[in-house]
């Protein structure tokens, strides 16, 4: 429930801080992901078929919408 991440240098910068310590704001507030994002933020081998299907059944809000 409390996950941010970041790239590899933007982590090795931040440093054992927080965001706001490191004078590093984030992006995006989190958030919980649907069903639908969750699928495809964690399979990295979708068909374009199947991802037409997922993208189909996106909530509106989602930051996934092209």
């Amino acid at each position: 429930m409390n996950v941010v991440t970041a790239c590899r240098s933007c982590n090795h910068r931040k440093g054992n801080r927080t965001p706001e310590q490191a004078g590093m704001p984030l992006l995006y507030a989190p958030y919980v992901p649907s069903l639908w994002e969750d699928f495809i933020l964690r399979n990295r081998r979708i068909l374009a078929d199947q991802m037409e299907f997922l993208m189909a059944h996106l909530p509106r809000h989602s930051r996934l919408h092209a």
